[in-house]
């Protein structure tokens, strides 16, 4: 078995709260972890580059909406539609970054419990041509 080298690099999220994006290299495949961020191309799209597997966090707006939906009154639901997506990554921004970073295949986690993945996964493939999914809790993946 061969060793493995990683790289992190701070990515923006809450002002509280570090927020780090892993490139893991070994025996020639590169892995990426997005971690939780407010997606910036400037970051992820050279950091990502040519990896073979982008594993990244997100969520769909109507997701969003339905979970807001559910809150109890109309500033809790304000007040999260403003903050969730300035900490988060929206699917279109994330599948058009992996377009850009010319990635292999892209794994979407860290969904919101009522996100459906046709949803994810469907918008995904609008705007990035390689493989996309919704990784599942205690999957497993050969790169």
């Amino acid at each position: 078995m061969g060793g493995f080298t990683a790289d992190a690099i701070e990515v923006p999220h809450a002002p509280e709260i570090q927020s780090l994006s892993w490139r893991i290299r070994s025996n020639g495949s590169t892995l990426i972890v997005s971690g939780d961020l407010a997606t910036d191309r400037m970051f992820m799209a050279p950091f990502a580059a040519d990896a073979d597997l982008l594993i990244h966090e997100s969520y769909s707006n109507e997701a969003l909406d339905a979970m807001a939906a559910d809150l109890p009154n109309p500033e809790s639901r304000d007040r999260f539609r403003r903050l969730f997506p300035s900490n988060h990554s929206e699917i279109s921004v994330v599948a058009k970054i992996a377009e850009e970073a010319r990635v292999k295949r892209l794994a979407l986690t860290h969904l919101l419990s009522v996100a459906g993945e046709i949803v994810l996964v469907g918008t995904g493939k609008e705007h990035y041509s390689g493989e996309v999914f919704a990784a599942q809790v205690g999957e497993s993946l050969e790169i």
